[in-house]
C-alpha cells in the first residue's frame, strides 16, 4: 500500500512538471510598465514624426516611423501634437493622429502585429456629427475600453472599442458645459482612467478645470478641481502610485497633485525645482508618466529632453534631445519635438516590489521528468516481479 501511494504521488508531481508550465503571474497592474521597462515617446519632429522607445538604461530606438503612419492612414503627413498615447493590458499601443495636418484617426500598434487604423476620421465624425476629428488624448478605463478627448468644433469624450474600433460619444460638450462652474469646454489632451469606473478629463476652456465622470455614463460629469490655483491645463495628466492625479500646469510652470476623491490641489514640483532641473523655465506640454517603481518622468518641450524624478524628488536628465536625434538618424533635417505625450506599457503586478513574470517549466526539465517517470515505474515493476510470493 505504501509503495502504491508513493508512486501515485510521484506520478502526480511529474505530470504537473510536464504540463504547459506553472504560472506565478498576477493580474495586470494599475501602473504602466512593459516587460523591459521601456518608455514610449510621441515625437512630433517636423517631417520625422514617430514614436521612440527608450529602455531604462536610456537606449533609444525608433518604434514607429512617419512612413509607417502615413502608409496606414493614407494621408501624406502626420500630426502627433498633443495626441497622447495609451497601452492596453496586452501590450498594444494606441495613439491619435491630429487632423490639423494629419489624418484625424486613432491607430493601434504592437511589436508583433504592426500598425493599423483602429478608428478613422470618418468613423469618428459619423458619431460626433462634426466636420473634423481631433483625437487629443487617450486613456483606458477600468472597463477595458478606450476613452478619447476629441477637441473638434464640438468637444466630446469618445468611447472606442479597442477590438472592433466601434466609436460612440460618451460625454458631450453640452453635458460638461451645463455644470454651474463651467462657461465653455476645450478638451486639449489630458485624460486618464481611474479605479471603479472613474475617468478624469482636463479642459482648457473657461475656467480651466478637471472633470470627473464615470465610464458607465450613469451620472453627469462633475468638476473635481478648477483654477485658481490651476492656471493652464494645456498639457497632460497622469496618476500617481497612490491614485492621485498629477497635473502639468503650463501656465504656472508647475506640476500639481490633485487628490481623488476630494479634488484638493497641492504642489508636486514647483517652478523653481523644475527650472533647476531643466536649466531654464520649463515648457510642460511634452507629457508626464510614472513607472511601476514610483519614478516620475517629464518630457520637457523647451529642451526636447526627458527628465527623471525619483521617489525622493531628485531630478536628473534621463535622455537628451541629441541622443534621440542620433537614434532617428544622421542629417540636418532630423529633429525631435516633444509635444505628443509619453507612456509606459502595462506589465504584471509587482509582488513585493519585484516584477515576477510567469514561470514556465523548460522543455529540458520536462524531458528529464519523463525519463524519471519511466525509470520509476520500470524499477517498480522489476521490484514487484522479484518480490517473493
Amino acid at each position: 500500500m505504501t509503495s502504491r501511494l508513493l508512486h501515485t504521488l510521484v506520478l502526480a508531481l511529474l505530470l504537473t512538471l510536464m504540463t504547459a508550465g506553472l504560472s506565478l503571474g498576477a493580474p495586470p497592474p494599475l501602473l504602466p510598465f512593459d516587460d523591459t521597462g521601456a518608455l514610449y515617446v510621441m515625437d512630433d519632429g517636423t517631417g520625422t514624426e514617430g514614436i521612440l522607445r527608450i529602455t531604462p538604461s536610456g537606449d533609444v530606438t525608433v518604434a514607429v516611423t512617419a512612413e509607417e503612419i502615413t502608409s496606414a492612414t493614407g494621408v501624406s503627413s502626420v500630426d502627433l501634437h498633443g495626441t497622447g498615447c495609451a497601452f492596453d493590458a496586452q501590450g498594444t499601443l494606441y495613439f491619435g493622429d491630429d487632423q490639423e495636418s494629419g489624418s484625424g484617426s486613432i491607430l493601434k500598434w504592437s511589436r508583433g502585429e504592426g500598425l493599423s487604423v483602429l478608428a478613422s476620421q470618418n468613423d469618428i465624425t459619423a458619431v460626433t456629427q462634426n466636420r473634423y476629428a481631433n483625437p487629443e488624448g487617450l486613456a483606458f478605463g477600468s472597463d477595458g475600453l478606450l476613452y478619447v478627448s476629441d477637441d473638434s468644433s464640438t468637444a466630446s469624450v469618445l468611447q472606442v472599442n479597442p477590438d472592433t474600433g466601434a466609436v460612440s460619444v460618451h460625454v458631450t460638450e453640452a453635458e460638461m458645459d451645463s455644470h454651474a462652474l463651467i462657461t465653455f469646454v476645450q478638451l486639449d489632451s489630458g485624460i486618464v482612467g481611474g479605479e471603479e469606473g472613474a475617468l478624469y478629463v482636463a479642459s482648457v476652456g473657461f475656467p480651466h478645470a478637471l472633470f470627473v465622470m464615470d465610464t458607465e455614463g450613469t451620472s453627469s460629469p462633475d468638476v473635481l478641481a478648477t483654477g485658481p490655483p490651476l492656471a493652464s491645463l494645456n498639457g497632460f495628466i497622469t496618476r500617481a502610485p497612490n491614485g492621485d492625479l498629477i497635473v502639468a500646469d503650463s501656465g504656472a510652470d508647475m506640476i500639481y497633485r490633485v487628490t481623488t476623491p476630494g479634488g484638493l490641489v497641492s504642489q508636486f514640483l514647483s517652478s523653481t525645482e523644475l527650472q533647476s532641473c531643466v536649466g531654464q523655465p520649463p515648457d510642460l506640454i511634452g507629457g508626464i508618466a510614472f513607472d511601476d517603481r514610483g519614478n516620475f518622468y517629464l518630457a520637457e518641450e523647451n529642451t526636447d529632453s526627458i527628465y527623471k524624478v525619483d521617489t525622493a524628488l531628485n531630478c536628473s536628465l534621463f535622455v537628451s534631445e541629441a541622443e534621440m536625434e542620433e537614434a532617428k538618424g544622421e542629417g540636418l533635417d532630423i529633429d525631435v519635438d516633444l509635444k505628443g505625450g509619453i507612456c509606459f506599457a502595462q506589465q504584471r503586478r509587482p509582488v513585493g516590489g519585484v516584477i515576477r513574470p510567469p514561470v514556465s517549466v523548460p522543455v529540458s526539465i520536462r524531458f528529464v521528468a519523463l525519463i524519471g517517470l519511466v525509470s520509476s515505474f520500470t524499477g517498480a515493476a522489476l521490484f514487484a516481479r522479484r518480490r517473493p510470493a
